[in-house]
């Protein structure tokens, strides 16, 4: 965690020690089971999580009912409940453990506390900057490669990710029906 927050930080940065404080606030690592909700809907939580070890996802239903899973995050990466924390609503889906999962924890009133310090702003944007590089990243491919393209992407660059998905929800996270899911598991 501390490692990520710093990099790209100059040595002499003093957010050194701002990074160093909060990560130290972190609970954890937390264990839960295989298909436990991290965050479920409703849920108007403002924790802040980094993954050690597993794989999350956000699963909901579209308007027609469909499976829908908008995001999907792995370990070494940062997981809020992103309704909340741009919008301020509660949480359209649940975030679902897709395996046993390790976090670590920032209770939502310390780091209530911590932002109210001088310099925690700045961190915050960090934050905010790796969330956002990750969704952004995942729509990118979307946008622009194909479903086969993208799921070659993910075998190379997720392989975590591949094998938490059952193939219904790797279909919907791809965009794709679960006819042309099967169709591409044809080609490749």
């Amino acid at each position: 965690m501390r490692n990520d927050l710093l990099k790209g930080l100059p040595s002499s940065s003093p957010l050194k020690h701002l990074v160093t404080h909060m990560t130290g606030q972190f609970e954890g690592p937390l264990t839960i089971r295989k298909g436990s909700e991290l965050i479920v809907h409703g849920d108007a939580s403002l924790h802040l999580y980094f993954i050690v070890e597993g794989v999350i996802a956000e699963i909901g239903r579209d308007d027609q009912g469909g499976l829908l899973i908008p995001n999907a995050f792995l370990p070494g990466q940062w997981l809020l409940n992103l309704q909340r924390h741009t919008l301020g609503k509660t949480a359209d889906s649940p975030y679902i453990c897709l395996t046993k999962v390790q976090i670590m924890r920032l209770d939502q009133n310390v780091w209530a506390q911590l932002m109210q310090d001088s310099g925690y702003d700045e961190l915050l944007f960090i934050l905010q900057q790796r969330i956002l590089d990750h969704v952004r990243g995942h729509f990118r491919r979307l946008l622009h490669l194909s479903p086969t393209e993208h799921y070659r992407w993910l075998l190379n660059e997720a392989p975590t990710l591949v094998h938490g998905f059952t193939r219904d929800q790797m279909a919907a996270y791809l965009g794709v029906s679960r006819a042309t899911f099967f169709r591409l598991l044809q080609k490749i």
